[in-house]
């Protein structure tokens, strides 16, 4: 069953302006040099009918990085975790919050799975078994 994940998604010039208009800018400078080391947009959201939020950081034009735990924007806990036949469902409402938050957003089917956090409660024999399933 799924928990946490964590997703990169590659955003278009258009895309990039609305999470930078949304978005809290952080400047990180080379103090000696008087240089830009790196420019980052990044906040945290309310998403979905629960109290949740959903972390996103964006350090340049091209790419937006977001976490959130599924559970808690599905169901409201994450007591109950998800489970892979619902994965879809959920990252189909998460797609609608962004696209609601942030007026334009890529699809779910384009962005790129970085970490998911999976539960270590497996209902098979043995761990070898869970592995080959996973």
């Amino acid at each position: 069953m799924i928990d946490t994940v964590k997703f990169k998604v590659v955003l278009s010039d258009d895309e990039f302006l609305a999470v930078q208009k949304k978005g809290q800018e952080r400047i990180t400078n080379n103090k000696t040099l008087g240089t830009e080391i790196k420019r980052q947009y990044k906040d945290n959201i309310h998403i979905g009918s629960y109290d949740h939020r959903l972390n996103y950081w964006c350090e340049d034009k091209d790419y937006f990085f977001f976490e959130l735990s599924l559970p808690k924007f599905f169901y409201g806990n994450n007591i109950l975790l998800l489970y892979p036949s619902q994965l879809e469902q959920a990252l189909d409402g998460v797609y609608k919050c962004l696209l609601n938050h942030f007026g334009v957003f890529p699809h779910y089917m384009k962005w790129l799975l970085q970490r998911v956090d999976v539960c270590y409660a497996w209902k098979y024999k043995d761990q070898a078994t869970a592995e080959r399933v996973l």
